[in-house]
């Protein structure tokens, strides 16, 4: 689920992570995003989608968790975001990546279960 902070057409302010955990997505971080990886910019409503609807979530390095959503056969959209309570998360920032087996090689698949 994604959803704007008022009602109307403003840009999405968050989405419902894989754990049901709302995340944030506040104008600094979209800023950076759109900023440092400029093939995002004028696709906020993707990224918060990338997360809501992630096809794998993995482990990250420093305690953060990375929703990974298949754009095509090559590319895949990463979303590393932080759950800081049970009900609050944040987006950290997002990327493209074609690297997608070393991505899934040096982190733990947290969902779906890979048990």
């Amino acid at each position: 689920m994604i959803t704007t902070a008022k009602s109307g057409d403003e840009e999405p302010t968050g989405a419902v992570s894989r754990n049901g955990v709302w995340v944030r997505l506040p104008a600094e971080r979209w800023q950076h995003i759109a900023t440092e990886h400029p093939e995002l910019a004028g696709h906020r409503t993707a990224v918060l989608e990338a997360l809501a609807n992630a096809d794998y979530v993995l482990e990250g390095t420093a305690g953060e968790l990375l929703a990974v959503r298949r754009l095509d056969s090559s590319k895949v959209l990463v979303v590393a975001y932080r759950e800081m309570e049970s009900h609050d998360g944040f987006v950290i920032t997002a990327f493209m990546t074609s690297r997608v087996a070393a991505l899934f090689k040096q982190r733990r698949q947290l969902w779906p279960s890979s048990n």
